[in-house]
């Protein structure tokens, strides 16, 4: 008896050892499951700081817009960009636009059905600067009259008139003096 109690200890430690590893292995997919998805980080635009000045606001082109002739017809391609809004100490706020030749293509009752371009949609400043209070809105002077009533955003992109969609935001971060707009 004193014979098997000696193999005893050893075979309950292997034992043991085995059922650990066999359970660190059969966690380890779903422990690596949680790490964020690369893709889900996936960078589609980097800005250096100074493109953007305090207060400001700026459009950044990624496709542009295009006129295409097909036999007869003419079809028109709007483009896409990101609306940038810096504000007070590197705050900014991110939004993705349709364009057209640059300017924001502002949607009549849905992003692609598409109302009037606007060369200057922006923000207002309070007080000279760009707060969370801020109307997102077009600033030209020959907004059609419907357009001031329907155009308008927070700064959190919501439509405040309720009769055009929101503004779609995008995440970003500073990086290395860089603002780096994410596609998630």
């Amino acid at each position: 008896m004193s014979k098997m109690n000696s193999y005893r200890k050893p075979l309950i430690w292997v034992t043991s050892t085995i059922i650990l590893i066999g359970i660190i292995l059969s966690l380890s997919p779903f422990v690596l499951s949680l790490k964020p998805n690369p893709r889900s980080q996936q960078e589609i635009l980097e800005i250096e700081l100074s493109e953007v000045a305090e207060y400001e606001h700026k459009i950044f082109v990624m496709k542009p817009s295009k006129v295409s002739e097909i036999g007869t017809a003419t079809h028109l391609y709007p483009g896409s960009g990101y609306l940038v809004i810096r504000g007070k100490s590197d705050k900014f706020f991110t939004y993705w636009l349709t364009t057209w030749k640059g300017n924001a293509l502002l949607p009549e009752s849905h992003w692609g059905q598409h109302g009037f371009s606007c060369n200057d949609f922006g923000p207002n400043l309070i007080n000279g600067e760009i707060s969370n209070e801020s109307i997102i809105s077009c600033n030209d002077i020959d907004v059609p009259p419907w357009g001031p009533i329907q155009w308008k955003w927070d700064m959190g992109g919501s439509n405040q008139s309720g009769q055009s969609p929101d503004l779609k935001r995008i995440k970003h971060k500073i990086v290395n003096r860089k603002l780096v707009l994410y596609a998630h």
